[in-house]
C-alpha cells in the first residue's frame, strides 16, 4: 500500500467520523425541538381544559358579584338568555338605574357566555347621563334593556366562555330574594366531554334589594 492510498483511506475515515458527529448533533437538536413542542402542546392543553377555563370565568364573575346587590331577574329570547344584576346604587336613590346594571349573557347562536358591564366613558356628560340613564322598575323595567344598551354602545362586553351548548341560571327562590345563584355551563358534546356540565355557584357578600 503506497502513501497516496493510505492518505485516501485516512481521509475517508475522517469524513465518516465528521459525518457521524454532524448526525448526532442534528439528532440532539431534533430531539430537543420535539420535547419543546410536546411541552408547549401540553401547556396549551392544560390551559384549554374546560375546568381551567371555568375557573377563570368564575374569578371574573366573583369580582362582579362580590360588590353587587342582587339579581333583578332573568330574560329569555330566541337569541340569548340573560341574568340581570343590580351592581350598586351609584346614583343614590335605593332603586336601579340603567347604568347600575350588569349582565351575564348566553349567546345561543355563538355558544358563548358574556359579561356585559356599564361603560363609564359612554356616559361622560351630564346630558348623556340624564338622557340615557333612566330609573327602572326593578321587577320588569330591565326587560330588553341589555340589547338596547349594547346597541347604543353603553356596555363593555367580555367573553367569559365559548364552546357551550347551553347556559342555565338557577336560584332557590325568586330572583330579588335570592342571596346566591348558580351558573351551569353545558359544554358542546364531543368525544372528550360528552354531555359535560360545569356548575359555578355564586353568592352576594351583602344582599340588598331595591326599595319598591
Amino acid at each position: 500500500m503506497n502513501t497516496a492510498t493510505r492518505a485516501r483511506r485516512a481521509f475517508t475515515v475522517a469524513e465518516l467520523l465528521l459525518s457521524l458527529a454532524i448526525l448526532v448533533f442534528v439528532g440532539l437538536g431534533i430531539a430537543g425541538l420535539l420535547a419543546a413542542t410536546a411541552s408547549a402542546i401540553d401547556d396549551r392543553s392544560r390551559f384549554g381544559d374546560p375546568t381551567v377555563l371555568a375557573a377563570l370565568a368564575r374569578t371574573r364573575v366573583d369580582a362582579l358579584t362580590a360588590g353587587a346587590r342582587c339579581v333583578l331577574g332573568t330574560e329569555e329570547s330566541p337569541t340569548q338568555r340573560t341574568l340581570v344584576l343590580w351592581l350598586d346604587d351609584a346614583r343614590p336613590s335605593a332603586t336601579p338605574h340603567a347604568s347600575e346594571l350588569g349582565y351575564l349573557r348566553f349567546d345561543r347562536a355563538r355558544g358563548t357566555l358574556w359579561l356585559d358591564l356599564p361603560d363609564p366613558s359612554a356616559r361622560s356628560s351630564p346630558t348623556a347621563l340624564a338622557k340615557r340613564d333612566p330609573e327602572i322598575d326593578s321587577e320588569s323595567g330591565w326587560q330588553g334593556l341589555n340589547e338596547e344598551e349594547r346597541t347604543a354602545g353603553l356596555l363593555q362586553s367580555e367573553m367569559l366562555y365559548e364552546g357551550l351548548a347551553d347556559v342555565r341560571f338557577e336560584m332557590h327562590r325568586d330572583a330579588l330574594r335570592a342571596e346566591s345563584f348558580v351558573v351551569k355551563l353545558e359544554l358542546l358534546q364531543d368525544a372528550a366531554h360528552a354531555s359535560r356540565v360545569l356548575t359555578l355557584p355564586f353568592a352576594f357578600e351583602a344582599h340588598e334589594v331595591p326599595v319598591r
